[in-house]
């Protein structure tokens, strides 16, 4: 199981994970508004509750899918704060006594 393979790689990859996650952060266009190591924390939340199972090497199979985690939260993330900024988004403030 994957939780079983990153207990046991846990010694280098969350090292490797926070390193990805500043890496990606970098490359942010707008004023990140998550910290690398928040990213971090929350692709190891989310490698932690799926329900997949690695295949071949175990390393390589834990990089590409924490790779593939990170940039896809990062990408939900920009979604979601375009369609607050978007005209009658979630994110825009009401006038007071509306």
């Amino acid at each position: 199981m994957l939780q079983q393979a990153i207990a046991r790689e846990i010694g280098w990859f969350y090292p490797w994970l926070r390193r990805l996650a500043s890496l990606m952060m970098a490359k942010e266009q707008h004023s990140p508004s998550l910290q690398p190591t928040a990213l971090a924390n929350e692709v190891l939340a989310k490698l932690m509750n799926w329900s997949g199972s690695l295949s071949g090497e175990t390393e390589k199979s834990l990089r590409i899918l924490a790779s593939t985690i990170a940039k896809q939260t990062l990408i939900d993330r920009g979604r979601r704060r375009a369609h607050r900024e978007l005209p009658g988004g979630h994110g825009q403030r009401r006038a007071e006594g509306s």
